[in-house]
């Protein structure tokens, strides 16, 4: 049975097998005469650097645009496309049936592509590999014509399909600047290279920028006070790394975090005077709200799709929240930890519900997508 688990990312070496089998059990007549080991084939390094990323429920991923139009698409549900611009495109499914994956492999074989079929097992550990590939159990699927190549990983409705950058290329991003709306009322930081710009709710934003100096952060805090800026209490949220200075003005309540190493983050907030953000009301007597927070922004495109970012007072919140949800009914469908142990990912559902998690440490952010199955 074609498997998926998120440990396969790390491992460092395959056992390739070329065959036509397919994902479901085979019978040991379909398995391979032999099974060769290619320390060669090897998971390429995919490296941390995602800068592109289409988030779930505010508009729809779709197949990008700019991958070549003689390239089979795969058809379904697409959850997130993130792009590494120096090595491929990672798109993420979600819903997806197995009868769709073998239909796609059957019509890639058709227009010429090789397909080979993977095994993967981690070097110095004891493995299976080769009685699950004997067996007719493969992790990902390896796929070339010569101009591209991809790589499929499928498992209990999910799907990642990596598509290596050759034979095309990925158009460059417009240059980031300060957002236009903020132009006019908050000056931009000097020395400062803009790394993301991102608008959390009505007027409201969380930036980031590379410092030049270590002296940066205070001396923005000396501009803000020249433009106005006077020292406030107008934000609630409670910042357990870096140093933070919140000040505010008629219109604006800005929070300069600095402190950070290589980033300077700077929050930018309507002041008191608006309305601020609540918890959907379809979800007050279905989906508890989570306590010791502050509701930064809530996006709701639809009454049954909601992405709420949420500021934690501490470090517990997270762990608080998930056990008054397991109080509430819901259970643990996934969950990713980093490796010092803490979680950076986690989904939960009570059957109805279904409630994504993704959590930022640094900063104590979560971003949680709340929709109806």
């Amino acid at each position: 049975m074609f498997r998926f688990r998120k440990e396969i990312f790390f491992v460092i070496l395959l056992i390739a097998v070329s065959c036509a089998c397919r994902f479901l059990p085979a019978r040991q007549s379909d398995a391979p005469d032999a099974v060769q080991l290619n320390e060669e084939a090897g998971m390429p390094d995919f490296g941390n650097d995602f800068p592109e990323m289409d988030i779930p429920g505010i508009e729809a991923a779709e197949w990008p645009a700019y991958l070549p139009s003689d390239m089979p698409e795969l058809k379904g549900d697409i959850s997130t496309v993130m792009v590494a611009r120096e090595s491929h495109v990672r798109i993420f499914y979600e819903k997806v049936e197995e009868g769709v994956i073998l239909a796609y492999l059957n019509q890639l074989e058709n227009a010429g592509y090789s397909l080979e079929y993977l095994v993967y097992a981690a070097e110095g550990f004891e493995s299976s590999a080769e009685e699950r590939a004997a067996a007719g159990e493969y992790d990902a699927v390896d796929i070339s014509n010569g101009t591209f190549h991809m790589r499929l990983e499928y498992g209990a409705g999910t799907a990642v399909y990596d598509i290596y950058i050759q034979g095309f290329s990925v158009p460059d991003d417009p240059p980031l600047t300060w957002p236009d709306d903020l132009k006019a009322t908050l000056p931009e930081p000097p020395q400062c290279s803009l790394l993301s710009a991102d608008q959390t709710g009505s007027g409201s934003y969380r930036i980031r920028c590379r410092p030049e100096s270590e002296s940066v952060g205070t001396d923005y805090v000396l501009l803000l006070q020249e433009n106005g800026f006077t020292e406030s209490d107008c934000s609630e949220i409670v910042y357990e790394y870096g140093q933070s200075y919140t000040l505010s003005n008629e219109n604006l309540c800005v929070t300069v975090i600095a402190g950070l190493g290589t980033e300077l983050q700077i929050q930018v907030e309507q002041d008191s005077g608006s309305q601020g953000n609540q918890w959907p009301t379809n979800l007050v007597d279905a989906v508890p709200e989570p306590g010791r927070v502050s509701i930064v922004s809530v996006m709701s495109p639809e009454s049954r799709n909601h992405l709420i970012t949420v500021l934690a007072e501490d470090s517990d919140v997270l762990q608080d929240y998930i056990l008054d949800l397991e109080e509430a009914g819901f259970n643990q469908v996934d969950i990713f930890e980093g490796m010092d142990g803490q979680i950076l990912s986690i989904t939960l559902s009570d059957g109805v519900w279904v409630i994504e998690m993704m959590a930022s440490p640094m900063d104590l952010q979560i971003m949680l997508r709340i929709y109806q199955e």
